[in-house]
């Protein structure tokens, strides 16, 4: 009775709201995969799931959304681009202690 009850409850809120309504299960998927999309360790979005294997949870939930590609793309050339004074490799300069 209660398991019905908490959906319920969340479309009205959402209709009250003027939201988008979504199975009240979609809020799993939205937070793993938010969560994964944010770079949080698999391993601790498996375990908030109360997943047995992290293997599992990237298998149900790790898309690649609309410009995570473009994301991932943009983020590695500035590791590698010495050019842009943010690449990883670039010598970084000393601080004032030396090191």
């Amino acid at each position: 009775m209660i398991g019905a009850m908490l959906p319920q409850a969340f479309e009205r809120v959402a209709r009250n709201a003027g939201l988008p309504v979504i199975r009240f299960h979609d809020l799993r998927h939205t937070h793993a995969t938010l969560l994964i999309k944010e770079s949080v360790p698999v391993k601790a979005v498996s375990e908030r799931l109360g997943h047995a294997t992290t293997a599992f949870t990237i298998e149900t939930y790790q898309r690649v959304p609309p410009g995570m590609q473009a994301d991932t793309a943009n983020l590695f050339a500035a590791l590698v681009d010495p050019s842009t004074g943010e690449g990883r490799w670039k010598t970084r300069k000393k601080s004032a202690l030396g090191r």
